[in-house]
């Protein structure tokens, strides 16, 4: 490669990096969900309140539904 190839991708690659990073962070702010909108936790990370199943199968370990 010549050296103004060089050059010119030096200089072009941070700008790019950088317009990445800013296109991922407004994608990731959009993906939060609309206002308003009431979520629901499905499961607390201490205990199965509010699952049905047989507790011979399922519990919790370290936070997690183990079977």
């Amino acid at each position: 490669m010549n050296t103004a190839f060089r050059t010119w991708i030096r200089c072009v690659a941070p700008v790019l990096a950088w317009l990445g990073g800013g296109a991922c962070l407004l994608m990731a702010a959009s993906n939060a969900g609309p206002a308003g909108i009431e979520t629901i936790d499905l499961f607390n990370g201490r205990d199965l309140t509010g699952w049905k199943g047989d507790p011979r199968f399922w519990s919790v370990e370290e936070g997690a539904i183990t079977g």
